[in-house]
């Protein structure tokens, strides 16, 4: 499962980096100056989380529910628990488990 994740992500990853036409951000001078005298630390970490937009927070929940369901299903799937918890070789792992959730 993992390597089919990896044959996935680099070749996405790749093209990513390949196809980005950006161009490095040289700040103005008064850029310099604005960043210069803006506050550092908490309370600036707190008012940039309380400018954010409304669709930025669903956005934050979204990607917590779907870390949420997506880290047991990926422990669930794995040799490791496949081996230690049910068991089983691990060629048998996801058969074994998808036995189980059937009945």
């Amino acid at each position: 499962m993992y390597t089919f994740g990896i044959f996935i992500f680099l070749p996405c990853s790749i093209i990513s980096i390949l196809a980005a036409k950006e161009r490095r951000h040289v700040p103005t001078p008064e850029e310099k100056l604005r960043k210069a005298q803006s506050p550092k630390g908490i309370r600036n970490l707190l008012k940039t989380l309380k400018g954010f937009s409304l669709m930025f927070y669903f956005l934050m929940f979204t990607q917590l529910v779907a870390w949420m369901g997506l880290w047991p299903c990926w422990t669930y799937v794995s040799d490791w628990m496949g081996e230690s918890i049910f068991n089983v070789c691990s060629y048998t792992n996801i058969i074994f488990i998808f036995n189980i959730i059937i009945g």
